[in-house]
């Protein structure tokens, strides 16, 4: 199977799953459903592991027409999405403006309009939909705690307030988001701007991640496929849902980037943004020994080492002063909110039984009693893709599809769940889609020119060689 088509099948996958009004399945709820669609995912998590670019998706210049029509598909879905549970009511103004947009993206599509056209299209029609949804769905707790937490955090803040305090939702909560994550949506706040323009900003510097990616591989097709699955995710239902809801596209881009930079061999930058990502979300540990491989593989023990602990340091320095300005506070909700399975897990457990209605495995583990080994499952599942990624040679152009393997693996046995929580494997999963495992990393002029001279021995063929680091 190819990157592409398991990229495609995560999507959909994690689109179906969190959006299940939007498919007509809202009533499809229970454990059976959500092991199922658990079950999907670990197939897919192996199949990350399996696949490996072949020489026709090398030499391939055009991604095939049903890529290109996806975004306009998924935006089909989020205009019934808008006019069945938003603001409903077909009007001659809506009918043109959503007709116009979906007539647009179809042309665009079965015209072979290049992916940064089609990209630009969505970007624009995805935003007029977040757009439209803001203007019905305020920042409240009965919509979504994410946003509101936030604002409340930024305003003890500007007020001379420690944010890592208690916070009245109404519901008693914690400020559970490490500090470069809330901080991100400051500026929008001062400006008196809707914060989840913070989470658009976010969703282009994605695009940005695998642009990046996607110009340092010879494969210009690969570059091409991930711009128009990212046209066709921006546009899906669970995204626009996530982008007006959760601060999840902060972390996501923090991922993106610091996997664009590992993958590329910017091994500065990608030292740095490691260290800054973990100031941003926690989930970017889960890659971190994948990428540390890619440094040991380039310089050794000693300079991974140093790369590591250069991270860690920058990571420190920037957390610090948030831990000595509240050090319990700061704990309590960045640490142990989520991971001590006796506070909010076990209380979500006995009040609604949250862990079952969200596709997962460890629904079975609290209802059987065995909670308490699902960290142990995940260490485990991240140790074995990392040793898998080691014995293969720990090469950075293999590293999206093994961190996509490696965060399916962990989060289906997280004993905290929520939808959203997936998708960094989609990242991972459309970086790898942008490499399409042909990258090479940052060679000597002469040596990329030499490779793409045509060679007797391969009768005019271009020829890929392993990246020089």
């Amino acid at each position: 199977m190819k990157p592409l088509n398991l990229a495609v099948a995560t999507g959909i996958t994690l689109d179906v799953a969190g959006a299940l009004h939007v498919y007509g399945l809202a009533d499809a709820k229970g454990v059976n459903r959500e092991v199922i669609t658990a079950t999907l995912l670990l197939a897919i998590a192996g199949l990350w592991l399996l696949v490996r670019p072949g020489r026709r998706d090398m030499e391939d210049d055009r991604p095939a027409v049903w890529v290109a029509l996806l975004p306009a598909m998924a935006a089909v879905l989020s205009i019934s999405d808008i006019m069945t549970y938003v603001a409903t009511g077909w009007t001659l103004p809506r009918a043109i403006l959503f007709g116009g947009a979906t007539i647009l993206l179809l042309l665009l599509a079965l015209r072979h309009a290049s992916s940064e056209v089609v990209a630009l299209a969505a970007f624009v029609v995805g935003s007029v939909l977040r757009y439209l949804n803001m203007r019905h769905i305020p920042i409240e707790p009965a919509r979504g705690d994410m946003l509101p937490l936030v604002q409340q955090a930024i305003a003890s803040l500007t007020g001379g307030r420690d944010p890592y305090t208690i916070y009245s939702m109404p519901w008693q909560l914690p400020l559970t988001y490490l500090p470069l994550t809330w901080l991100a949506y400051a500026p929008t706040y001062l400006l008196g701007l809707d914060l989840r323009w913070t989470n658009v900003v976010a969703e282009v510097g994605l695009l940005a991640a695998l642009g990046f990616v996607g110009r340092r591989s010879e494969n210009r097709r690969g570059e091409e496929t991930a711009l128009l699955l990212w046209a066709w995710l921006f546009l899906s239902p669970t995204v626009i849902h996530w982008d007006l809801t959760t601060t999840a596209p902060i972390g996501w881009t923090a991922i993106a980037w610091t996997l664009a930079l590992a993958a590329t061999s910017r091994r500065t930058l990608a030292t740095i943004s490691l260290g800054v990502s973990a100031a941003v979300s926690p989930l970017i540990v889960i890659f971190a020994p994948l990428i540390v491989l890619c440094w040991w593989r380039a310089e050794g023990p000693a300079g991974a080492a140093r790369r590591a602990i250069l991270a860690a340091l920058l990571a420190g320095a920037l957390l610090l002063p948030w831990f000595l300005w509240g050090p319990g506070p700061f704990l309590d909700g960045t640490v142990r909110w989520f991971n001590d399975l006796n506070r909010f897990p076990r209380m979500k457990w006995q009040t609604e039984h949250t862990w079952a209605e969200i596709t997962g495995f460890s629904g079975l583990f609290w209802l059987w009693g065995l909670e308490r080994l699902l960290k142990p499952i995940q260490a485990a599942a991240v140790i074995l893709v990392t040793t898998i990624f080691a014995v293969r040679g720990a090469r950075p152009a293999d590293l999206g599809r093994h961190a996509a393997a490696a965060f399916l693996l962990f989060m289906l046995f997280n004993p905290v769940l929520w939808p959203y929580l997936y998708n960094p494997a989609l990242v991972a999963g459309l970086l790898a889609v942008a490499g399409a495992g042909v990258l090479e990393s940052i060679r000597p002029a002469a040596a990329s020119a030499a490779a793409r001279r045509p060679s007797a021995r391969g009768h005019g063929k271009k020829r890929f060689s392993d990246p020089t680091i």
